[in-house]
């Protein structure tokens, strides 16, 4: 069940930007129903907002986590630009947000609390009235409303969700340019609705494409080792390179391996493959067949990217393989 967050707001003097929300009584139940009964039309929710809005004389914005009040207004144009810019993409549920809501927006009409938004991530909207929460679909506008009147909240995860979508945006870039490309042509018809991709359905066609081993293994390696680049909350889709590897002889990947000279992207994906959580647990003893000089070299790569994990989990897990003999 999705939190609702309702907090009223008494305003018998003015605000002072910082204080404190004071605690009030809530509006009358019956108030209550009467609001969401008028308010909720699943055919045009935003028509609904926008009336109660436009019947509100005062806004609150308060951080949900100190209770201060953020911003207060009874200026006629702060509540109409902010109804211009809340421009909805479509309903989405509330699971798909990274976050429960952080901050409130509250209207009132005198002392009568109209309605109250929760804000969520800086692109989300949440409503009491309404069963689904909303994408705000003019980001631009939205964030400048906010970043007009001293609230950096906003802009500030914007920027943030900004920087990590051209990383995933990149990483995906990478992940497709060094797919096989036999997979590309069935690639989208493999993944389901988790993220997830079928194996089954794309083992055939590459052992088709590519009969030859040791081709196929250096191909995977690389292909593993391309993408977000991340051993730790990477993309769903990157485990397929991993599950289509484990469909080889661990003595054939080393082969492959020894059989050339690695680009950086085949000794990312060998040292990620060999020193993965699902290789240690499927092949506990395999690593018995993985030479010492080829772990140096895969552990002097490892050194040589400075991320801290990789090369805790590359140590780890080669230096447990003597407890495993």
């Amino acid at each position: 069940m999705k939190p609702i967050v309702w907090i009223i707001f008494l305003l018998t003097s003015p605000m002072i930007f910082g204080e404190s929300t004071p605690e009030l009584p809530f509006t009358e139940q019956k108030q209550l129903d009467e609001l969401k009964a008028n308010a909720f039309n699943k055919n045009a929710p935003e028509q609904q907002l926008y009336k109660l809005i436009a019947d509100s004389d005062r806004m609150v914005i308060t951080d949900l986590a100190s209770k201060h009040i953020l911003f207060t207004s009874q200026n006629p144009e702060d509540l109409k630009s902010f109804r211009t810019s809340l421009v909805f993409d479509k309903p989405v549920p509330w699971t798909c947000f990274k976050s429960a809501a952080d901050t409130d927006i509250t209207f009132y009409n005198g002392m009568r609390k109209t309605i109250t938004l929760s804000i969520i991530s800086f692109y989300g909207i949440r409503c009491s009235l309404w069963r689904d929460d909303f994408k705000i679909a003019s980001t631009e506008q939205w964030i400048a409303w906010f970043k007009h009147r001293g609230i950096s909240f906003i802009n500030n995860e914007y920027a943030l969700e900004s920087a990590q979508s051209l990383i995933q945006e990149n990483g995906w870039n990478r992940w497709v340019a060094a797919m096989p490309p036999c997979l590309k042509p069935i690639w989208e018809d493999s993944i389901n609705h988790y993220g997830m991709i079928d194996g089954k359905s794309l083992s055939p066609i590459l052992k088709q494409t590519i009969p030859e081993d040791t081709e196929r293994i250096l191909i995977l390696l690389e292909w593993y080792g391309s993408g977000s680049r991340r051993w730790i909350y990477y993309p769903a889709y990157e485990a397929i390179a991993e599950t289509l590897l484990l469909e080889l002889e661990t003595k054939k990947i080393v082969e492959a391996i020894q059989s050339t000279r690695l680009s950086e992207a085949q000794l990312e994906g060998s040292a990620r493959f060999f020193s993965g959580e699902t290789f240690s647990q499927l092949r506990p003893h395999d690593l018995n067949d993985v030479p010492n000089e080829l772990k140096q070299i895969l552990l002097n790569y490892v050194k040589s990217t400075d991320d801290p994990y990789k090369l805790e989990r590359a140590t780890r897990t080669w230096s447990d393989e003597g407890d495993r003999r």
